[in-house]
């Protein structure tokens, strides 16, 4: 997340609105902010069971209630702390989808904090990419497909029953940061390459 911020800087300027004045040493500040925020966003699953975290099986419909709470615990955690408010938003924020349907407020499109909008595409990414105990890591152009909404095995008309949630995610997602997020994952892929030592 720190990275991906740090090299859009238009997105930013943009975390907390209203600020006019934008030097380095506030950027650098910013930057280490939106790193707590990026290390704190489930720190409300403190509340939640290991039993449910770690579930192979689908959650149950009590257990999934269980599950969504934990923005709200999240924010509750942080509330009496000194760390910004838009930290703090982008906590309670970060699983809204951007044309909505999301949770625990159910907002979407700009009402969500850019931050928040930012998280649940790192996040997002990150879950689907990693090891869990209930599914193998995926590869990361399979990952981008479905969350741009294109996997590549479901292009054609050969599957009757596709996965919805392969389906494309794209609803859940601000679609000017997603593509700015795919842009910074070819980018970070050329660099490791171009740096290898021959």
């Amino acid at each position: 997340t720190v990275a991906f911020l740090q090299l859009n800087p238009d997105i930013l300027e943009q975390i907390e609105p209203g600020d006019q004045a934008f030097d380095e040493t506030q950027r650098m500040d910013r930057l280490r902010q939106c790193g707590v925020g990026a290390l704190l966003h489930d720190i409300g699953k403190a509340f939640v069971s290991h039993e449910i975290l770690t579930k192979k099986e689908p959650l149950t419909e009590v257990e999934w209630e269980i599950m969504k709470r934990h923005p709200l615990n999240g924010l509750a955690m942080l509330l009496d702390t000194d760390i910004p408010t838009f930290v703090k938003k982008a906590v309670l924020h970060h699983h809204e989808d951007f044309h909505g349907g999301g949770y625990p407020m159910s907002l979407e499109g700009p009402t969500i904090n850019i931050l928040a909008r930012v998280l649940r595409i790192a996040d997002v990414f990150d879950a689907m990419t990693s090891r869990r105990p209930y599914k193998d890591p995926m590869p990361p152009m399979k990952a981008v497909q479905i969350m741009i909404g294109t996997p590549a095995d479901k292009e054609t008309d050969e599957d009757p029953e596709p996965d919805d949630r392969d389906l494309g995610m794209r609803r859940c997602f601000d679609e000017d940061l997603l593509q700015k997020f795919i842009v910074f994952l070819g980018n970070v892929k050329l660099n490791r390459i171009t740096r290898r030592p021959h």
